[in-house]
């Protein structure tokens, strides 16, 4: 039983890093899209007043 355990916690630990890169990867991406939506807004309001 102590093995039994001692792999689940290991299993456990594995997936909390995997967990931990996928939500660092996120981060990164939510920062950037983030980034590039000011950039469209902030370019879409200098744009605006050009007729087409």
């Amino acid at each position: 039983i102590r093995q039994m355990l001692h792999e689940c916690e290991h299993d456990l630990q594995r997936e909390q890093e995997h967990r931990d890169a996928a939500k660092d990867g996120l981060d990164r991406l939510t920062h950037t899209l983030n980034t590039v939506k000011a950039a469209v807004r902030q370019l879409s309001d200098k744009l605006q007043h050009i007729p087409l």
